[in-house]
């Protein structure tokens, strides 16, 4: 096996770029305990690590507990509003979105507690 992965040599190379926009850009899509081990000068290899993660799936329904009617203008905005109200509870218990699905279920998403 190679001794760093492909995402781990991005990773080093984007520690060492001059230009900040551009790794405050890419930091974006690298998970914050990868980020803060680099920050604080260890090789993304240590920060590997077996952990446990929490799997919460979440399935968005209307008032009546019924799927979303996806043929009202309403509910493009409804829909929304509960992913933002998502999203600012995931950013305070560093969760992520792993999936989100509209299918003959419902709207449906996979958050992930632990990366």
């Amino acid at each position: 096996l190679p001794s760093m992965t492909i995402r781990q040599e991005c990773l080093m190379r984007l520690s060492k770029c001059d230009n900040a926009d551009v790794e405050e850009a890419m930091r974006r899509f690298v998970p914050h305990s990868i980020c803060a081990c680099v920050d604080h000068g260890q090789s993304p290899k240590e920060a590997e690590e077996c952990r446990r993660v929490t799997i919460m799936f979440i399935r968005l329904l209307d008032i009546q507990c019924d799927p979303f009617d996806y043929s009202k203008p309403e509910t493009v905005e409804v829909i929304q509003k509960c992913i933002c109200e998502i999203y600012s509870v995931l950013g305070r218990y560093e969760g992520t979105v792993s999936r989100f699905q509209i299918d003959d279920k419902g709207t449906v998403l996979k958050i992930v507690f632990g990366f």
